[in-house]
């Protein structure tokens, strides 16, 4: 059973963090369902390329198929890896739900 973003993903009540986080479950759904598996895909890899800026790795998201996906950035580092631990965790295998 997948759980929601908050679970993985939660900041104090009236930060930055909180109110992008909220809007992350308003925007494309507690669980993510409005985004397909490779929409998740290129998220995780682009929320963690902006995380943790691993040397001699450089990622830029070009296209619009993940709607409003600048504003994530504007999450702290933290708040970016664990937005990540949740999208992995609501990435769809194939055929199982």
């Amino acid at each position: 059973m997948i759980k929601p973003v908050g679970y993985y993903a939660s900041a104090p009540s009236g930060t930055k963090d909180a109110g992008i986080l909220a809007h992350v479950e308003n925007f494309y759904g507690s669980h993510l369902e409005k985004l397909n598996n490779a929409q998740k895909s290129a998220l995780l890899i682009v929320l963690m390329a902006k995380a943790i800026k691993p040397e001699g790795v450089y990622v830029e998201y070009y296209g619009n198929n993940i709607p409003n996906v600048q504003h994530l950035f504007g999450l702290s580092n933290e708040a970016k890896l664990s937005l990540c631990n949740a999208i992995i965790n609501a990435i769809q295998i194939e055929g199982k739900e």
